[in-house]
């Protein structure tokens, strides 16, 4: 073959190739049939202690939706301690999850930030098409806040400080190498993504007029996670991290407290359909389809519940912003109930919604359903 050949099909596979990469599907990285059960077992790692053996994680996908727009809907359970029920949704090379899956706001509670954060949003946990080693943001918010005793016990003396400061908080996502990895249940070639949040504060100090001093507190803290086609996470690492605020101007590179690592690896996989599953928790919530859909300009959301509680509905566009608050901690009475939406405004499109209940007995429910506005 001559070398003007040779370049010329060098060319055609390099501008191919973001076509290729793009092609895959991120549904092809989650089980494809239900209910899909995996077990892991789990290790937990303080700093500078040795790893010590935790209790099992179960994952499983029990109920997969095709949605309008080309988008599967796969519910989620994840259990440890307690169960957790959430949804992931696949649309093309991403897979999206709501906000609040990935942080807790109970962290930032815990060392004394009152932070309230927007959680109630959908950001892609997968995007196959971005290349390795590369990043996006999925969270950028700035709050101002009193500063907590956590943070006033290591200031110095000698510095007057306004009261309150700012918390930067951002939680961006990277697409790391793609990697071969051994498990108990076998081996598999994987596709990896960290979310990873960073909290830096600013402090004023006042000297004639407050003077900005950033401080970090945590870099990139999340988990690694390991997706195999077909079987959804088959592993996911956190290390251990200490969290400090650190300045180099004020002199200050104290610890406010560690958090332990942990680590889960498939030990077992289970997709047989033929299995009955058994869902233990009780359902408190039903969220059924909206009529008419597709709809312009009103349809009608409809769900029931099994008793009396608070319900908030969000509606988001497809690239998970917040485009109408329908309800928020509205309480009903237990039953069938049908509530009318009106997308005037909206342009036409592929739209998302969640349903959140809150019993008046405690139980909670997150429910997402989708429609189509035609104009």
């Amino acid at each position: 073959m001559n070398k003007l050949a040779t370049t010329s099909i060098v060319l055609i596979l390099l501008f191919a190739l973001p076509t290729l990469l793009s092609a895959r599907q991120a549904s092809s990285f989650m089980p494809d049939a239900v209910p899909a059960e995996s077990v892991f077992s789990q290790t937990i790692t303080s700093v500078d202690d040795d790893p010590q053996d935790g209790p099992e994680t179960k994952i499983s996908v029990t109920d997969i939706e095709q949605l309008d727009g080309n988008i599967i809907r796969f519910a989620v359970s994840r259990e440890e301690d307690d169960i957790t029920n959430f949804d992931f949704f696949a649309h093309s090379d991403s897979l999206y999850t709501n906000l609040s899956t990935l942080i807790d706001t109970d962290f930032f509670a815990d060392f004394g930030f009152d932070i309230d954060l927007d959680l109630d949003r959908f950001v892609s946990l997968m995007r196959l098409s971005i290349p390795e080693n590369q990043s996006w943001t999925i969270l950028a918010e700035s709050v101002v806040v009193p500063i907590p005793d956590a943070v006033l016990e290591l200031l110095p003396s000698g510095v007057n400080f306004r009261p309150d400061m700012d918390i930067n908080v951002t939680l961006r996502n990277t697409r790391l190498p793609n990697q071969t990895i051994d498990t108990p249940f076998g081996s598999f070639e994987t596709v990896v993504f960290q979310p990873g949040l960073s909290i830096e504060i600013v402090l004023y100090a006042i000297i004639v007029v407050p003077i900005p001093v950033p401080a970090t507190i945590l870099t990139n803290y999340g988990p690694e996670l390991f997706f195999a086609e077909g079987h959804g996470i088959v592993k996911e690492k956190l290390d251990p991290t200490i969290l400090k605020v650190t300045n180099t101007f004020l002199g200050i590179d104290e610890e406010i407290t560690r958090l332990p690592g942990q680590t889960l690896v498939l030990n077992s996989f289970n997709n047989d359909t033929s299995v009955e599953h058994d869902n233990d928790l009780p359902t408190v919530l039903r969220l059924l389809p909206n009529y008419p859909n597709p709809f312009n300009p009103t349809t009608n959301l409809q769900f029931e519940t099994e008793q009396a509680g608070f319900i908030s509905i969000q509606v988001y566009d497809i690239q998970g912003r917040l485009v109408r608050e329908v309800l928020q901690n509205q309480l009903f009475n237990a039953g069938l109930h049908t509530l009318g939406f009106d997308g005037t405004g909206l342009s036409s499109g592929q739209y998302i919604y969640n349903l959140r209940f809150n019993a008046l007995d405690g139980k909670s429910s997150l429910q997402t359903g989708s429609f189509t506005l035609v104009k």
